[in-house]
C-alpha cells in the first residue's frame, strides 16, 4: 500500500477505507485469480482517486486566486464608523456626568489605558482599591447608560 497518497501533502491511503472498499468491490472479485494483486488494485485505485480529488480542489481553489486583496475586508462600513462613534459620544458625555470618584478611574484605566499599579499612585489608593473603585464606577456607568437609552 503507498505510504503518502496525497501529492507529497501528507494525504495517505487509510486502510479503513482501503478494506470498505475492497468489501464492496469483492462481489466483483475473480476467485480463479490470486488476491494479493487485487487487493493492491484497489489500494491503488483508492490513493489515485485521493490524487485526483487532491489535484481537482487545489484548481477549485488555487491560493493565487486569492493572493489579490480584493476579498479582504476593508474594515468597518460608514454605517458601523457612524454608530461606533455615536455610541462612543453617548458614553463619553455618560462618563462626563458621573462624579469624579468614579470618572476618574474610568477615565485613567480605559482612555489613558494605565494599569492598576499606576492608578492606585495617582489617586493615592492601593491596587486593591483602584479593583474596587473601577468595579464600581463600571456599575455606575452601566445604570446611568441603561437609564438613557
Amino acid at each position: 500500500m503507498p505510504a503518502n497518497a496525497g501529492g507529497g501533502r501528507g494525504r495517505r491511503c487509510d486502510p479503513q477505507e482501503v478494506f470498505l472498499r475492497a468489501r464492496k468491490g469483492f462481489e466483483g472479485y475473480d476467485v480463479s485469480r490470486p488476491f494479493r494483486p487485487w487487493l493492491l488494485g484497489v489500494t491503488s485505485n483508492l490513493c489515485i482517486d485521493l490524487i485526483r480529488r487532491r489535484s481537482r480542489e487545489v484548481r477549485l481553489f488555487d491560493a493565487r486566486d486569492f493572493a489579490n486583496n480584493d476579498l479582504v475586508d476593508a474594515g468597518p462600513t460608514p454605517l458601523r464608523r457612524a454608530l461606533d462613534a455615536e455610541s462612543r459620544r453617548h458614553i463619553l458625555e455618560t462618563l462626563e456626568r458621573l462624579p469624579l470618584k468614579y470618572r476618574l478611574p474610568l477615565v485613567l484605566r480605559y482612555l489613558q489605558d494605565l494599569d492598576y499599579e499606576t492608578i492606585g499612585k495617582i489617586l493615592d489608593v492601593s491596587r486593591g482599591q483602584v479593583g474596587t473603585l473601577l468595579f464600581r464606577a463600571r456599575r455606575k456607568l452601566r445604570e446611568q447608560l441603561g437609564g438613557s437609552r
